[in-house]
């Protein structure tokens, strides 16, 4: 099986960017409505292996590819209240938005918000319909430039919803079951991972993609703007087999993609779609340093010069970009770790794990302990993201997370022991994402989890009823605006 990449995909490394700057080609137009959603080019759903290994390694990621037609979910009455082009017109007004003034385009260096700890308040602007029974989210995160965000679910989808305009205006809206996805990409199996490109602005369409990591499939990038598949990056094992990526990282030029394995690490530059890669293993025979298990968390340092992985086995380990070689391990949790952060400083690195209330932040120059920690509620294997708020001098201040009691906590993190200076009841349900705005005070919430049926009481010993009747389930996101209101 031949499984190099084609002349068509093997442009340099810097082609994506200088491709991103000079395109002015007009966007296509909206494609009709579709009865079947966005899925990965296969008749069953299934990725062909003889099949892919041809026709993946021939798209290219700039221009939007030509050669798949793939469907596009754009039904009328799932549009929101605006489209992405008409959030940057509005975004253009706003005084905290830097403007280039060569192509009048939004730029991504917002002046983040002003947000303090003390007298802080959250009120809730929008939320999404409830998803049906079973059909739990499983995070979100804003886009890079703030205009729209993404929605992961336990349907194999990831949503794309528009910022509202009355959000954006920090006003409340009318109707607020009006968060509604204004296109999906479907994949065929669960998705494990997903994150935005990290140049992403919404002046330039071309730059507008995100990344998805899904059971058993290749990493996928899907464009934005239209939905189309743009490209789509194989792991191989060793006996030439798809492998299964369980986190994904852009570095901060989004030049490269970094993918955690199980006990393996794997490299793709954006501009080289295909199988072609650079791997690396995280449990070398001859080092005494090791992370045996899934790499379930991947986060590049802000310059780019180091990277970290947290594992199930509970570590964190530190890398080197460069060549893949661990700078560092240590035992971070006494459970697998789900969540990784580094601040802005490029110093302190924070980390959370599964089934562990604990919240941990470190400085990776001395990794013999944390240099605090703080408590959540997690009482659950699955990934309970956090955040952190950004203030205008570039440095963090507030770290904000969700729990499984449906509570969203706040720490002022300036204090050498941070107690929460901030709680509120934002779900009535596991609270399993938490996004920051890049640049306005707003806070993105997901919820959700796994429920199992519990047994119904029967005059029949021999028969075993199961029955989800009085389980209560919300599986919805929702818009919160920040403030520092003084108390009454």
């Amino acid at each position: 099986m031949d499984t190099t990449v084609s002349d068509k995909t093997n442009h340099s490394k810097d082609s994506i960017i200088e491709t991103m700057e000079k395109s002015t080609e007009p966007q296509p137009e909206p494609i009709g409505i579709e009865e079947t959603p966005l899925q990965s080019p296969s008749n069953d759903g299934k990725i062909n292996s003889d099949v892919t290994m041809q026709s993946y390694n021939e798209i290219t990621i700039i221009p939007s590819l030509t050669t798949l037609n793939v469907p596009l979910v754009e039904d009328p009455a799932l549009q929101p209240e605006l489209n992405l082009i008409s959030n940057t017109e509005i975004a253009l007004d706003d005084p905290d938005t830097q403007i280039n003034n060569s192509n009048g385009q939004v730029d991504n260096q917002h002046v983040p918000c002003q947000i303090k700890a003390e007298n802080l308040m959250c009120k809730m602007l929008a939320k999404s319909i409830d998803s049906p029974n079973g059909n739990y989210l499983k995070g979100c995160k804003w886009s890079p430039d703030g205009l729209c965000f993404l929605v992961n679910s336990n349907d194999c989808c990831v949503k794309l919803f528009n910022t509202p305009s009355l959000c954006i205006k920090q006003e409340r809206l009318k109707d607020e079951d009006n968060l509604k996805p204004c296109l999906k990409a479907v994949e065929p199996e669960i998705v494990y991972d997903f994150c935005w490109w990290p140049q992403m602005n919404s002046g330039d369409p071309a730059t507008c993609c995100f990344a998805t990591a899904a059971k058993d499939q290749p990493v996928h990038l899907w464009d934005a703007f239209t939905g189309e598949l743009r490209a789509s990056y194989i792991a191989l094992n060793s006996v030439v087999e798809i492998q299964a990526v369980h986190s994904l990282a852009f570095c901060p030029d989004g030049q490269q993609l970094l993918c955690g394995c199980k006990r393996e690490l794997v490299l793709f530059y954006t501009d080289r779609p295909g199988s072609d890669f650079e791997k690396w293993s995280t449990c070398r025979k001859n080092s005494s340093k090791k992370q045996n298990n899934i790499i379930s968390s991947v986060e590049f340092g802000p310059d780019g010069t180091v990277f970290a992985c947290g594992c199930y086995d509970g570590t964190v380990g530190l890398y080197s970009p460069m060549n893949g070689n661990m700078l560092e391990q240590f035992q971070a949790h006494k459970h697998g770790v789900t969540e990784i952060r580094f601040a802005t400083d490029g110093i302190k690195l924070y980390s959370g794990a599964r089934n562990e209330d604990l919240l941990k932040c470190w400085d990776i120059r001395y990794l013999t302990q944390p240099v605090f920690e703080v408590t959540r509620k997690v009482t659950t294997n699955q990934r309970v993201y956090f955040d952190l708020v950004q203030q205008q001098g570039h440095n963090e201040e507030l770290l904000v997370s969700g729990g499984t009691d449906g509570v969203v906590r706040f720490w002022d993190v300036t204090k050498s022991f941070p107690a929460p200076c901030h709680t509120f009841t934002a779900h009535n349900d596991c609270v399993n994402g938490c996004s920051v705005h890049p640049y306005l005070p707003l806070l993105l919430t997901s919820s959700g989890q796994r429920k199992y049926p519990e047994p119904l009481e029967s005059d029949d010993e021999s028969e075993e009823l199961l029955s989800m009747q009085g389980i209560a389930e919300e599986n919805n996101v929702k818009v919160w605006l920040l403030s520092n209101d003084p108390p009454l």
